[in-house]
């Protein structure tokens, strides 16, 4: 008799065979569910980068479009700023060619006197309307000073507009091409003058007058200040002096206005 060769199972039983033969068939089945895994993980990543550049892009498309309205609305912002700018110059040209402009001087009109109390000086003012409309609530504001130095700052001090609000402002009205005169005194505490006296026992003390006009345009918030100060000194011959406050009055034939090299309009 031939003896005849066969597969591995010879020799197993049926049982053990069905078990391998399942066994088998498991690991098949367990290799074919980790390749599809694969396959699965392998396309989920796939899917998920591509998500994220479509993501990406349409951040980078919103960001775009976020600076381009951001640019956008900072030219039409300046575009509107300009708009803005060239119609408040339209308008000030038409109000600064028809507004009220006042013009103001003045002049001595007695002697400087001097007492233990004060001093005086008479002076009479002047003031213009020179514009092409009237200039309301006007009024006169003057003062002396013992150092051009402070009259120099009360003057700047006072130039700026200052807002009416509601506050009741009494004041004349003056027309175009209209003036008006007031004859004033002006005055100054003798102490203040004995103070700076000691800081120029050589040369005397120089006063400074200070003349101003405050009004306002009619319909307007704004009280306008228009001023001029001059120096004044004593004129002995060729000699000029400032005073030393001996004399009891220095008439005004001796009485010498230096005009100071500018005068300031607030507009």
């Amino acid at each position: 008799m031939v003896a005849k060769l066969g597969p591995p199972t010879m020799g197993m039983d049926a049982a053990t065979i069905a078990i391998a033969q399942i066994a088998v068939a498991q690991a098949a089945i367990s290799a074919t569910g980790l390749l599809g895994i694969g396959f699965t993980v392998y396309y989920a990543r796939q899917t998920w980068a591509e998500a994220k550049r479509s993501a990406d892009a349409a951040a980078a498309s919103v960001e775009d479009a976020r600076q381009q309205a951001a640019s956008q609305a900072q030219h039409f912002s300046m575009q509107h700023k300009l708009a803005e700018a060239s119609l408040r110059a339209m308008r000030d040209s038409v109000v600064v060619a028809d507004r009220a402009w006042l013009s103001v001087e003045f002049d001595l009109s007695g002697d400087l006197t001097f007492s233990e109390r004060d001093i005086r000086l008479p002076i009479v003012c002047k003031v213009k309307n020179v514009g092409r409309s009237p200039a309301i609530r006007v009024l006169w504001t003057y003062k002396m000073f013992a150092n051009p130095g402070e009259a120099a700052q009360y003057a700047r001090a006072n130039s700026s507009d200052t807002h009416l609000m509601n506050v009741i402002q009494l004041g004349r009205v003056l027309f175009p091409g209209e003036e008006d005169e007031s004859n004033v005194c002006c005055e100054l505490d003798r102490s203040i003058f004995n103070d700076q006296l000691t800081r120029c026992k050589e040369d005397g003390v120089f006063l400074s007058v200070v003349v101003g006009v405050e009004y306002a345009l009619p319909g307007d918030t704004v009280k306008r200040f228009n001023y001029m100060f001059e120096g004044l000194a004593r004129s002995c011959g060729a000699e000029v002096t400032g005073f030393d406050g001996r004399a009891t009055k220095v008439e005004q034939s001796q009485l010498l206005l230096n005009s100071f090299p500018y005068e300031r309009t607030v507009t």
